[in-house]
C-alpha cells in the first residue's frame, strides 16, 4: 500500500503587480495566504529574459520538495513576453538539479494574458474568480453592467498581514491542476462538431482537412498527442486552456494511482495519433470507421476520469 503526503499548494503569478496598490517589496517577491489553508500565492513582477528565468528557476526549487507548484507566466508582448520556449527552459533548468528531476510531475507552469480566463476575476464570467483584477491589482471593485451600481468585491482580507479569501485559491486550482477529463471532454466535442462537416469522400486528404481547421481542434490533437513535428509547426502563442495537455497523463497517474487511467489516457492518445494524424485512409468507409474509433476512445476516455477530486483531497497524492 502506498503511503500518501499532504504537499501545499503553490501558486506563483508572474503579472504587473508594480503598477498595482501593493507592488512587491524590493526582494522581488512577496506571500500572500488565506485563513485555514496553508498554501500560498506568491507575487513576482520580472520581463522575461535570462536572470528572471534564474530567479523563477530558483524560486520553484526552493518550494517543489514540499509542495505541489502552479506556476503563471504572464504572455502580454508589450509587458512580460514570456513565450513557450520560456517554459521549457525553466524545465530544463530544473531538470538539471538531480534531486529535483522526480518532482518535476509536480510543477505546471502556464502562459496566460487578456482576460476571460479562471486566473481573472470578472463576474460576468462564471469561471473567472480568481486573483487578477486589472492594472496591477486584486480585483476590488466592479460596475454592474446591467444596473450600472458599483459591488465591491472583498478578495482581500488584511493587506497589512498579505491576507486573501480561500476562495480564489480553490477556484484557481480546480481548472488550472485537476481539468483533464474538461480538456479530453473539448477535445471530444470539438472533433464531434468537424465530423457534422467533413465528407468521407474526401478521405484521402482526411488530415489536411483537419489541419486546415480554423478553430481549436487541430491545436487540441497535436498538444493532446504530442507529435514533435507537427508541434514544431503550431504559431508560437500561448496555448489556450483547453488545448494545453501538459501534466495530464501525470496528474492521472498521480491523483488515482492503483488504477488504469493513465493507460487508458496513453491508449487514446495513440488511437488519435494513428487514425487522425499519422494514417492514410484508403477508402471512404475506411475513414468513416476510423471518425469512429477516434470518438469513441475519446468518449470513454472522459467518462473513465472521474470528476475533477474536491479541492481538500487533491493535495493527497501517493508518492
Amino acid at each position: 500500500m502506498s503511503s500518501t503526503v499532504a504537499l501545499r499548494r503553490i501558486f506563483i503569478i508572474v503579472w504587473d503587480w508594480n503598477s498595482g496598490l501593493h507592488p512587491i517589496p524590493p526582494k522581488g517577491l512577496d506571500e500572500w495566504g488565506a485563513e485555514g489553508i496553508a498554501h500560498l500565492l506568491v507575487r513576482v513582477d520580472q520581463v522575461n529574459s535570462p536572470d528572471a528565468l534564474g530567479f523563477l528557476s530558483d524560486l520553484i526549487a526552493a518550494y517543489l520538495p514540499d509542495a505541489h507548484v502552479l506556476v503563471f507566466l504572464h504572455a502580454n508582448q508589450s509587458s512580460h513576453r514570456y513565450a513557450s520556449k520560456s517554459r521549457g527552459e525553466i524545465y530544463d533548468r530544473l531538470g538539471d538539479q538531480v534531486h529535483l528531476r522526480q518532482k518535476l510531475s509536480r510543477l505546471k507552469i502556464n502562459l496566460f494574458g487578456g482576460g476571460g480566463t479562471p486566473i481573472y476575476y470578472d463576474p460576468d464570467i462564471p469561471h473567472c474568480r480568481g486573483f487578477l483584477g486589472s492594472k496591477g491589482n486584486f480585483p476590488s471593485i466592479f460596475q454592474d453592467p446591467n444596473t450600472g451600481k458599483e459591488q465591491e468585491v472583498r478578495l482581500i482580507v488584511d493587506a497589512e498581514q498579505n491576507q486573501l479569501t480561500s476562495e480564489p485559491f480553490r477556484h484557481v486550482w480546480g481548472h488550472y491542476w485537476v481539468n483533464t477529463r474538461q480538456k479530453v471532454y473539448s477535445l471530444m466535442e470539438n472533433f464531434r462538431l468537424w465530423i457534422d462537416d467533413f465528407d468521407p469522400a474526401r478521405y484521402k486528404d482526411f488530415t489536411q482537412y483537419l489541419r486546415n481547421e480554423q478553430g481549436l481542434l487541430w491545436p487540441q490533437l497535436v498538444y493532446f498527442t504530442q507529435i514533435k513535428t507537427e508541434l514544431k509547426q503550431l504559431p508560437e502563442v500561448p496555448k489556450h486552456e483547453w488545448a494545453d495537455f501538459t501534466g495530464c497523463e501525470q496528474q492521472l497517474e498521480l491523483a488515482y494511482d492503483g488504477t488504469t487511467l493513465a493507460d487508458q489516457y496513453r491508449a487514446a492518445r495513440k488511437t488519435v495519433e494513428h487514425l487522425a494524424l499519422i494514417k492514410s485512409h484508403k477508402s471512404s468507409e475506411e475513414a468513416v470507421v476510423a471518425i469512429s474509433e477516434i470518438y469513441n476512445a475519446l468518449d470513454a476516455l472522459q467518462n473513465a476520469i472521474p470528476e475533477a477530486l474536491s479541492y481538500d483531497t487533491i493535495a493527497h497524492f501517493p508518492r
